[in-house]
């Protein structure tokens, strides 16, 4: 049947003819249109009466929205006074006004010529103060201006915009501007930009967004109600930072650090003469000195002169020893480079290789690497690659989770190789490596103007630990062998323990490392002064008296 849900009164019809069953003053076989003089059927679901004036319209027709068809000079959604520039409607024909000076603008009933609404003048050419948007036809528009907000009530006369006061925002100046809130008061958040959650800032005005009440949304290592401050455990603010402070490290032996001062950042040069750059592949990490040359200040690998045998894999240049160890100082700096390839063809496998790898640790060991696009073939290229842990992974592993900070420190404190790689593109026939250098946090001297480092962390070590991140043994105390450690306690623990040095009180020093005593004193000696000196004797107990001078040899005996 088809009959409609708003003009029927049921699904069913004339079985011979079709014809729904419609509702009042609803017309039509499916029952999907008003009868003439009504309107509504689909957006009021009911059919209205039109209510035209009899005078004033066309006809008694009126569209969906109910609007009649009016004659000329007559307005109204049912015809029923006069439109703008006529007067006189009294149920008939209404009087076109003659008012050219008012923009054909006149009194609906009298006829006398009037200026459209909040304009002046004697031809109402301008729009009176707190009004805008001049129309010759229908006057100007309310400026609407904020008393609290705004500076004036008067908007400028084409856009509408109000002069607004520092803080406010909005054509009116009616809600807060970016940093500000609680209208109408609108307070500066004064939200700290290195601590607060980008997802709040404009990196553009320099301004963070706060709540309702004023507090800023910080980055995970940030508290305060501006994010100003660091939480517990956490160091160095700064807007570089992803969770606006970094971790304490301190070797995992303390949560209490705050950030060194007084230091600034050198590039250390790395690899010139006579420090030649060995050639490595990941399989063997042999060193590799065929096809390998020092031309002026660059590295050169020439794959004509390169024995391949054992070599699997791209090849990558290891950076020499000064680079390996402790190079905790050298966190947040930059390692830099220029490479530059020759292949047969610039792209293949081999520039999905990791191009920068790392190993280090003490305890556990970990392998971790960073990317960036590939050189272009036959293009110099200097990559400046950051030492912070947001942009490394780690290597050979399923998860492509960021390395986290502890773990990256971790390799920092004892680097055992970095590695660049020297292989692009399919084909290669020459790779160059030059300038390249590693930045190191050093103590800068009074009155140098450099900028100085940040994000090197300062510790409060327990008792026999020493360094910046106790990453040493104090004096008289040394590392405890791995054999005496219980193997669950590797697997938390960052470094191995500092104890006392073992002298049987002979000696308050030790080498850190193996714990040999250092300067035995009272007449003993041996690796922990365990022993008397030759030419004394006793039992070592550890008393100053353990060793006696002896008896001979002397003159008469």
């Amino acid at each position: 049947c088809g009959c409609d849900v708003n003009g029927s009164l049921s699904t069913v019809c004339d079985i011979t003819t079709g014809q729904c069953l419609c509702r009042e003053n609803v017309t039509g076989r499916t029952c999907d249109r008003c009868q003439s003089g009504f309107f509504g059927l689909q957006s009021r679901r009911s059919c209205q009466p039109c209510g035209c004036s009899r005078s004033g319209s066309v006809s008694e027709l009126c569209d969906e929205d109910g609007q009649c068809h009016c004659k000329e000079g007559v307005a109204g959604v049912r015809c029923d006074h006069c439109s703008r520039g006529y007067y006189g409607y009294q149920g008939i024909n209404c009087t076109a006004c003659i008012c050219d000076h008012t923009g054909g603008n006149c009194d609906p009933n009298s006829g006398e010529c009037v200026c459209p609404p909040n304009t002046e003048g004697d031809t109402c050419n301008r729009c009176e103060t707190g009004y805008w948007d001049h129309s010759p036809t229908t006057g100007c528009k309310v400026c609407s201006c904020s008393a609290s907000g705004s500076s004036s009530p008067q908007c400028n006369l084409l856009s509408g915009q109000c002069p607004c006061k520092d803080g406010f925002s909005g054509r009116s100046c009616d809600w807060c501007a970016p940093g500000y809130y609680g209208y109408p008061a609108c307070s500066a958040c004064s939200c700290d930009v290195a601590g607060t959650n980008e997802t709040f800032c404009s990196k553009t005005l320099g301004v963070c967004e706060c709540g309702r009440t004023g507090e800023c949304v910080c980055k995970s290592g940030v508290s305060g109600r501006r994010c100003e401050e660091c939480v517990s455990g956490w160091f160095a603010l700064s807007d570089q930072n992803p969770n606006g402070c970094s971790e304490c490290f301190c070797s995992g032996l303390s949560r209490d650090c705050e950030e060194q001062g007084g230091l600034t950042r050198v590039p250390i040069s790395i690899g010139r003469s006579p420090d030649i750059l060995s050639l490595v592949s990941l399989s063997s990490l042999q060193s590799v000195k065929s096809g390998v040359y020092q031309h002026g200040a660059e590295m050169l690998l020439d794959t004509r002169q390169l024995n391949t045998s054992g070599l699997v894999g791209p090849l990558y240049w290891r950076l020499p020893a000064q680079v390996e160890g402790d190079q905790l100082m050298s966190y947040g700096g930059l390692l830099s480079y220029i490479i530059t390839f020759y292949a047969e063809d610039g792209s293949g496998l081999s520039n999905q290789e990791p191009q920068v790898l790392m190993r280090g640790g003490t305890l556990r060991k970990y392998i971790i690497y960073t990317d960036m696009v590939a050189p272009s073939n036959g293009i110099g290229t200097q990559h400046d690659i950051k030492l912070m842990e947001h942009k490394w992974k780690y290597f050979n592993s399923v998860s492509q989770r960021a390395v986290t900070h502890a773990d990256f420190l971790s390799v920092l404190n004892n680097i055992q190789y970095i590695l660049i790689k020297a292989s692009y593109g399919t084909g290669l026939q020459q790779s160059r490596i030059s300038n390249i250098t590693m930045e190191r946090a050093v103590s800068a001297e009074s009155g140098d103007l450099q900028e100085r480092a940040k994000l090197i962390e300062s510790c409060l070590c327990p008792p026999g630990y020493s360094g910046l991140s106790c990453q040493e043994c104090a004096a008289g105390f040394f590392r405890q062998p791995q054999s005496e450690l219980p193997p669950q306690s590797l697997k938390t623990m960052t470094v191995r323990p500092c104890v006392q040095c073992r002298c049987n009180n002979h000696s308050a020093s030790c080498d850190p490392e193996t714990g040999d005593c250092q300067d035995c004193k009272h007449h003993t000696s041996g690796r922990r002064c365990d022993i008397c000196a030759p030419g004394y004797y006793g039992n070592i107990s550890g008393s100053a008296s353990d060793c006696s001078l002896c008896a001979c040899p002397l003159l008469d005996n």
